[in-house]
C-alpha cells in the first residue's frame, strides 16, 4: 500500500502507539496486534488524505481573479489600473492592481466571492468608473477587458466666437427657491416673450458688460467586450465630468476655467432691480478671483473616441451699481458676474452659438459631438460660425 508523503508523520506517532501497546500485550500475540494496527491506521490516514485532496480541488469561499486591460488589437496595455471594490461582513474591501511592460495581468488576487465594483484608468486618462463585476463561487476566473488604444491620440483646437451683441435683451440673475436640500432656478424670458417678473433685471447694456461662457469637454469610445456586453469608457479631466476647462470670451478669446470665480448669493437684493425675493428665494452671482488670462485659441491634445464639447448658459459682468444692489460687499463689488439660465431648446442658444452643429436638447448645456481620429485635428467654434 503507498503511503502519501505528508503522511509521514502521523504515521511515525500511529506506530509509537502501536509499539507501547504491543509491549503491554502477551508476546503469542504481538505480532498480530502490531500489523492488524498498522493496517487500520494507514487505511485511515488515506481516507483522511483522500479527503483532503477533495477539498483542496473543490470550490473555496476565496476565487483566484486575474484581469488583464487589452486594446482592440488583443494587446496588453502596460500602466492600466483596475480597483475592485464591495462590503464585506460590514467593512468596505478595497483591491487595485496595475500592469506594466513585464506583467500584462493589472489585476491578480484572491477574493470572496460576491458583488463588486470596478473601475479601470488607462495611461491616457480613458475610465470605465464602478462597473458592475461578479466574483463567482469557487472557479477561477481569468477576465478581459476592451479598451481603447492608449497610444492613439488627436487634438481639439477651440476658438470664441460668441458676442455680447447675441445676448442683448437676455435677462441675467440666478434666482433660486430653495427646497429643503435642493432648490430650483427660474428660467429666463425667451426672445418673444416679455420680462415678467424679470422685468428689470439687467441685460447687456443696462447694468451689464462683457460676456463669457463656460466649456467643459469629455471624450467617450463604447467597445464590444469578449462576454458580448459593451463598455462606454470616458475621458474627462481629472476624471470629471462636465467639469469646464475654458471661458469663451465675447473679445474673441479663450479663458482658462480653474481658480477664476468663487460663488456669492444675497437674500436682501434691491427690490427695484431684482424684485422681492420671497422667503426661500436668493439671488446667486459670480465673484472673480483673479485676472483673465486670455489666450487666441486652445489646444488640447485627447485620446480617440467620441468628443462631446458643452457651453454652459452665458455670464455677464455686472457693473457697480447692479452689484451694489446685490448688496455684494465693497472689496468685491467691481468683480461681481451674474449667471444666465436657458431653458431647454430655448431660441437664446440659436441666438448665442448659431444653429449649425450644436444640441439644444439638454436643460442644462449646449452640446457639439464629433468623432476625433488619431492624428486629426478638430476645430470648434463657440459662437456662430464665420459667414
Amino acid at each position: 500500500m503507498r503511503l502519501p508523503p505528508r503522511l509521514a508523520i502521523p504515521l511515525a506517532l500511529a506506530l509509537s502507539c502501536c509499539w507501547s501497546s504491543a509491549e503491554a500485550a502477551q508476546p503469542e500475540s504481538s505480532d498480530a496486534m502490531i500489523h492488524g494496527g498498522l493496517t487500520e491506521v494507514i487505511e485511515r490516514l488515506v481516507k483522511i488524505e483522500e479527503r483532503l485532496d477533495k477539498l483542496a480541488d473543490g470550490p473555496s469561499e476565496f476565487t483566484p481573479v486575474q484581469i488583464t486591460v487589452v486594446d482592440t488589437s488583443g494587446g496588453p496595455i502596460p500602466g492600466a489600473k483596475v480597483q475592485l471594490s464591495g462590503v464585506r461582513e460590514g467593512r468596505e474591501l478595497q483591491v487595485t492592481g496595475e500592469s506594466t511592460a513585464d506583467e500584462p495581468v493589472a489585476f491578480s488576487r484572491s477574493l470572496p466571492y460576491g458583488k463588486y465594483r470596478m473601475t479601470v484608468e488607462l495611461p491616457n486618462g480613458y475610465r470605465v468608473n464602478r462597473r458592475a463585476f461578479v466574483v463567482e463561487y469557487g472557479a477561477k476566473m481569468a477576465v478581459e477587458v476592451v479598451a481603447p488604444p492608449a497610444d492613439e491620440s488627436g487634438t481639439l483646437v477651440l476658438r470664441s466666437r460668441i458676442s455680447a451683441e447675441s445676448a442683448e435683451g437676455l435677462r441675467f440673475g440666478e434666482r433660486r427657491t430653495s427646497r429643503g436640500i435642493a432648490y430650483t432656478k427660474s428660467n429666463a424670458p425667451e426672445p418673444s416673450e416679455d420680462g415678467g417678473s424679470m422685468a428689470d433685471y439687467p441685460t447687456i447694456g443696462d447694468g451689464l458688460a462683457e460676456l463669457m461662457a463656460a466649456v467643459s469637454i469629455s471624450v467617450t469610445c463604447t467597445l464590444e467586450q469578449p462576454d458580448g456586453s459593451e463598455i462606454e469608457w470616458k475621458w474627462a479631466p481629472e476624471g470629471h465630468s462636465h467639469q469646464p476647462l475654458y471661458y469663451a470670451t465675447s473679445d474673441g478669446h479663450m479663458a482658462p476655467y480653474d481658480g477664476l470665480f468663487s460663488g456669492g448669493e444675497t437674500r436682501e437684493a434691491d427690490a427695484e432691480r431684482f424684485e422681492d425675493l420671497g422667503l426661500r428665494e436668493s439671488i446667486h452671482y459670480l465673484v472673480q478671483q483673479r485676472d483673465v488670462q486670455t489666450q487666441d485659441s486652445a489646444t488640447i491634445t485627447l485620446p480617440v473616441g467620441t468628443l462631446v464639447v458643452e457651453v454652459d448658459p452665458p455670464i455677464a459682468h455686472a457693473e457697480r451699481p447692479v452689484a451694489e444692489a446685490l448688496r455684494a460687499d465693497s472689496s468685491v463689488v467691481d468683480k461681481v458676474w451674474l449667471n444666465s439660465n436657458l431653458g431647454k431648446k430655448s431660441e437664446w442658444w440659436g441666438r448665442l452659438l448659431g444653429e449649425n452643429d450644436w444640441d439644444f436638447g439638454n436643460p442644462f448645456h449646449a452640446d457639439a459631438k464629433i468623432d476625433l481620429r488619431a492624428g486629426e485635428q478638430a476645430n470648434i467654434t463657440i459662437g456662430p460660425a464665420a459667414q
